[in-house]
């Protein structure tokens, strides 16, 4: 059995003035944040092959903010007040077959919730903002189920599947309620042709997880940005290609190239509002294409 459990408070302000021949510019923030989470994790042996294990998480957060511009004669108020909340139960059996292979199945169930209130003001009038108030609440459950296979020496496959539904509801200033199912499959060879060197080929599909934040409004003064919430927001898709190729060379130093292919459903990014708002939407189809290089180069010669 593990528990473990942490608590932040947390109180911050800041002023900044901008000076400037034509006009003076000041900003104050000030911040005041309480998270706590908790966990448990519960082991047992159930046979020599046999494992189970379960896990308990809760969370909980609370923020107070506000804003205050004054950008020449023209002063700016956002104020926010928000409690957050997350709840998870996971449970999975790992069956070890054989040196060489094992099998691992389980579900999650969990229960996130957002309330959040903000109100915007310019020159001491109200400006209406969308989603000023707001209640968000997702339960998502998921089931698993993934094998481990050491084919040869020199070669291994990884697979599973993962079976996501989910449920936001939102009120408040808006109304919504959505549903969503995802098939997650996942493909990983690693194959080693040689002792240093090991080819990795990934195939997956990725589900991006909601900022329930993008659900209410916000703002950033400074930057002249008040964005507004979003109640029809959906997670972002993503089918991935992944190779990747690791060389070890003078035994600590490593090598790695990797290309990676995207093809994405719902991206994510900024929308035009009217009012000169913005707010975090989906744009629909997209690409994303990406080349990383690692070196870590072993200098311990040069210090002899």
């Amino acid at each position: 059995i593990e528990i473990n459990g942490s608590g932040l408070l947390t109180d911050y302000q800041d002023r900044i003035i901008y000076y400037s021949a034509a006009e003076t510019r000041r900003f104050e923030f000030a911040m005041d944040l309480a998270d706590f989470d908790t966990g448990l994790v519960w082991q047992r042996a159930l046979s020599p092959a046999l494992n189970l294990e379960m896990r308990l998480l809760q969370s909980y957060g609370r923020a107070d903010l506000q804003s205050n511009g004054l950008i020449g004669t023209n002063a700016q108020r956002f104020s926010t007040s928000r409690q957050t909340g997350e709840s998870i139960a996971r449970a999975s059996l790992t069956h070890q077959r054989n040196p060489t292979s094992s099998v691992e199945a389980g579900g999650e169930l969990a229960f996130n919730w957002l309330d959040a209130q903000q109100s915007f003001a310019v020159n001491a009038i109200e400006i209406p903002l969308p989603q000023a108030t707001t209640l968000v609440e997702e339960l998502r459950g998921e089931v698993f189920a993934s094998t481990r296979r050491q084919m040869r020496e020199n070669l291994r496959i990884d697979t599973s599947l993962r079976l996501e539904h989910s449920t936001i509801s939102q009120s408040g200033d808006g109304s919504a309620h959505r549903s969503f199912f995802y098939a997650k499959p996942r493909l990983l060879a690693t194959w080693a042709p040689a002792r240093n060197t090991q080819l990795r080929l990934r195939f997956e599909r990725e589900i991006g997880q909601l900022n329930f934040l993008d659900f209410a409004a916000s703002s950033n003064l400074a930057n002249d940005q008040v964005l507004g919430g979003n109640i029809d927001l959906r997670p972002v898709q993503r089918w991935v290609a992944e190779f990747a190729t690791e060389i070890r060379f003078a035994r600590d130093g490593v090598f790695t190239l990797t290309l990676r292919h995207d093809e994405l459903d719902d991206v994510v990014d900024l929308l035009p509002l009217p009012g000169g708002l913005t707010a975090v939407g989906n744009l629909g189809e997209g690409t994303l294409d990406r080349i990383a290089v690692d070196a870590r180069l072993p200098l311990r010669r040069l210090g002899q």
